[in-house]
């Protein structure tokens, strides 16, 4: 079943596209102008009946061309990425799981459980070349124990 936000975008605006995870939502559209008369009326439709807002700082229309950031991800046309933010904190988090294996502070299957986790999650992006780069070495470590 739809939600009243799902409807409004789908029949009432008839956007071409739109992308809703929870409270994140991208709309597509043809032109800026358009984009914007429905980000107001999504504004309008959201504090009338749902007394909720948009985000003003994260609120923007732009083009698919420079890519579109959403969930920790930049998503282009043909192509999806890590955000730098999320890049780094993956990186972060990936040092931070060896050194905890290393030292012992963390068993082999624990380290192997959250590898897959973040695994899973980089997959949703072409991130093939760094998945192989990190996961190569504690894929190492890991056969070595």
């Amino acid at each position: 079943m739809l939600s009243p936000v799902d409807h409004l975008i789908k029949r009432q605006l008839q956007a071409p596209g739109y992308c809703r995870y929870m409270d994140d939502l991208l709309v597509f559209g043809d032109d800026k102008p358009t984009l914007w008369r429905w980000a107001a009326e999504l504004e309008r439709f959201l504090l009338g009946r749902l007394h909720l807002a948009l985000r003003s700082e994260v609120t923007s229309v732009r083009s698919v061309s420079d890519g579109v950031p959403f969930l920790g991800f930049r998503i282009w046309p043909h192509h999806t990425r890590l955000d730098p933010s999320r890049l780094r904190r993956f990186r972060r988090r990936i040092r931070a799981l060896q050194r905890h294996l290393d030292s012992g502070q963390l068993t082999e299957e624990a380290a192997e459980r959250s590898a897959q986790s973040l695994i899973g999650w980089a997959a949703h992006a072409n991130t093939w070349r760094l998945r192989q780069r990190f996961f190569g070495r504690l894929n190492e470590r890991l056969s070595r124990a």
